[in-house]
């Protein structure tokens, strides 16, 4: 399996913007996740987090579902 391929939605790039998160620490998480949870309301979302070096190691959690055109599309961010 190579390096997760993913897009943003319209709230997820804001999110993103907004929080100066960058889309270099989502592939990361995607890729490595030190933790993945199921949705609470959602089964079709997944939480992969993990911490950020550059924010001192402040975990970040991406919300995100598969689909048959990516390996994992982003629906939304937050950081912990």
């Amino acid at each position: 399996m190579g390096e997760p391929t993913w897009t943003s939605g319209a709230h997820a790039t804001n999110v993103l913007r907004d929080r100066a998160i960058d889309p270099d620490w989502i592939a990361r998480v995607l890729k490595a996740p030190q933790r993945e949870e199921s949705d609470q309301v959602d089964p079709s979302l997944r939480h992969a987090l993990a911490p950020i070096d550059d924010r001192d190691g402040r975990v970040l959690r991406v919300v995100y579902q598969t689909s048959a055109d990516y390996e994992s599309v982003i629906v939304g961010e937050a950081g912990s």
